[in-house]
């Protein structure tokens, strides 16, 4: 038996994957509080000890600024897809490689617009 996955709850896992990659990665606080050797120091600490000796060496810190936003960036671009897909197929977007029902008209974005969400007023459906 297949395990049933819900559609909708997809792009919501990879955000929050994402989300708590880049918190994790770039944490300051909790690596200052519990590691007591600069050995073990992460890069946040580490770009911070590099301000604290030179603070006018801008090159240098922008450079470690870049070395520590590149896993993260990275990583979103490596679910990227995962996610675009994912929200595509929860709006009602083919799935890819799935057959279209016959006789099923795609939705355009007048469709889509004509009964939306909006704030503090419900829904705004035409027709």
């Amino acid at each position: 038996m297949a395990a049933h996955r819900v559609a909708a709850l997809d792009p919501t896992t990879i955000a929050v994957a994402v989300l708590t990659f880049i918190l994790y990665w770039s944490d300051f606080i909790s690596p200052l509080l519990y590691l007591r050797s600069q050995d073990l120091y992460t890069l946040p600490l580490g770009l911070r000890q590099l301000q604290q000796l030179d603070p006018s060496d801008w090159p240098l810190l922008m450079a470690g600024a870049v070395i520590l936003t590149v896993p993260a960036v990275l990583f979103f671009l490596l679910v990227q897809h995962l996610l675009l897909a994912s929200a595509d197929w929860a709006v009602g977007a083919a799935e890819p490689g799935a057959a279209a029902e016959p006789g099923a008209a795609a939705a355009t974005a007048t469709d889509m617009e004509e009964c939306r969400p909006r704030r503090f007023h419900g829904t705004s459906c035409r027709g």
